[in-house]
């Protein structure tokens, strides 16, 4: 299955790993805003990447 074929409602139990610069994301991971406390996801402490909960990069729209 495809990064984008994952559902919202999958459950990763693999490691994670920056997509940006590798660093490996910790097992207990604290939310840093409402989607990450619904869906799960990380920011990296070393890059400030976001991520969805199988370390996919979020890229953040701007709605003009």
């Amino acid at each position: 299955m495809s990064n984008t074929e994952r559902s919202k409602m999958a459950v990763n139990l693999d490691k994670v790993f920056c997509s940006n610069c590798d660093e490996k994301m910790p097992a207990l991971r604290i939310p840093e805003n409402i989607q990450q406390l619904m869906w799960g996801g990380w920011t990296c402490p070393k890059c400030d990447c976001k991520m969805d909960k199988f370390g996919k990069e979020i890229v953040e729209q701007i709605n003009i």
